[in-house]
């Protein structure tokens, strides 16, 4: 039984983390998630064809389940091994005789039978992959598999770098809690859940592990930004609104144009779950706001995330004086010394937003764009030019009725 298991018997640097309780195994493997030493399980290593379920005698057979081991005994009777999809091997040192170890394809549903054993090298990926399957079959396995999977991450955070031995494994990791989340999506208890316990635990060893002066790899971060994006889509107002003020009071929420290069990394992580809230979790906007506001306009990599997730708010939050001020504030801007690209990209994305809202102040803003069409600069006027197709063109991330945007039903223009 058990849910992941491999060979006990190696010696590398392995990253083990156990969930719930050890299961004492005798005899032949049972069934389960994922095979390991003497028996059964469901995601490793070499495919094999199944094989029928052993017969009473000999002694010790391995069973079925999702996937069959190898085993090896002290007692001069045959081996037999599992069906399946995946063989581990093990030591077998019990001559009992077990008559029913073949299980069906199904999932484990008692979270007492998970332990998993994260091995470095290429087993890890099939682990990963049973991990996930699991982790979606039943809520309370997902309460148990998702913090540990983020609980080594933690453990082992320098394989956030790219320059690390661990760093493709850490990777897996990430990707399988983001696979998890993703398949409970629309499961607002558990995404509650996530929200105000794994989302916050993940921001939290992602800014322990910059703020050492660590760097953080893409793919990573890549993760962690789609693990977050569906947590916070399907978590509700109250749970979002509790995010929002833990990131506020964070070192996320002090983000500035001179901010040091490592806490901006995360960056695109505050970004992702701030453009995703519905209207009424976004408490303090004008702070939100004016933090994001001169990010936009900054030369900087991170200016167009700054300038799409400001403009998100501005689409959610109530008429009145707060988005008055920002569109006056982009109207100064509007002079042949002050415009740059940076800016005519936090400008078209407020013009997207305030247009979807049928808000007055979008013709105005639209007039804007036109004249910076034509633009002296070969760069303004190519950007702004370039601004009407992100105006007009259906979007799939930021502005969508799934991430809260107001949307008010536009006829197409020829």
């Amino acid at each position: 039984g058990g849910c992941c298991r491999d060979n006990t018997n190696t010696n590398s640097d392995d990253m083990d983390v156990t969930i719930s309780e050890d299961n004492q195994q005798q005899g032949g493997a049972g069934g389960g998630c994922c095979g390991g030493s003497g028996g059964g399980g469901h995601s490793h290593g070499h495919h094999h064809a199944p094989s029928p379920a052993p017969a009473p005698a000999p002694p010790a057979s391995n069973g079925g389940g999702c996937c069959g081991g190898s085993s090896r005994q002290s007692a001069p009777s045959s081996s037999s091994s599992g069906g399946g999809c995946c063989q581990s091997e093990g030591n077998n040192n019990n001559n009992k005789a077990d008559d029913d170890v073949a299980m069906p394809d199904t999932h484990v549903t008692s979270t007492d039978q998970v332990k998993i054993i994260y091995t470095v090298g290429d087993k890890c990926s099939n682990i990963l992959h049973a991990l996930s399957r699991l982790g979606g079959s039943s809520e309370a396995i997902f309460r148990d598999v998702v913090p540990a999977l983020v609980g080594l991450v933690s453990e082992r955070s320098e394989g956030l770098r790219a320059s690390t031995r661990i760093h493709l494994n850490v990777i897996s990791v990430l990707s399988s809690v983001a696979d998890i989340i993703q398949a409970w999506n629309e499961n607002s208890s558990l995404m509650n859940y996530a929200c105000d316990n794994t989302l916050p635990k993940l921001v939290e060893i992602l800014l322990s592990h910059v703020n050492n002066g660590a760097g953080l790899s893409s793919e990573c971060l890549e993760q962690v930004i789609r693990a977050s994006g569906d947590i916070i889509s399907g978590a509700d107002v109250a749970s979002q609104s509790g995010m929002v003020s833990r990131l506020l009071a964070s070192p996320l929420g002090k983000i500035a144009p001179d901010s040091n290069s490592n806490i901006k990394q995360l960056l695109p992580i505050f970004t992702s779950i701030i453009s995703q809230l519905k209207s009424g979790a976004l408490v303090q906007p004008d702070v939100l706001l004016s933090m994001l506001f001169p990010l936009s306009l900054g030369a900087s990599d991170y200016s167009l995330l700054a300038a799409k997730c400001f403009a998100s708010i501005i689409n959610k939050i109530p008429e009145g004086d707060i988005v008055d001020k920002y569109a006056d504030l982009i109207v100064a801007e509007t002079t042949p010394n002050k415009a740059t690209s940076s800016f005519v990209g936090c400008l078209v994305w407020t013009t997207k937003a305030l247009l979807l809202r049928g808000h007055a102040l979008a013709p105005k803003l639209g007039g804007i764009l036109t004249y910076l069409a034509g633009s002296s600069s070969n760069e303004i006027s190519s950007a702004a030019s370039s601004g009407f197709d992100v105006v007009l063109a259906d979007d799939l991330l930021i502005l969508t009725k799934r991430s809260g945007a107001t949307i008010r039903v536009l006829t197409k223009q020829k």
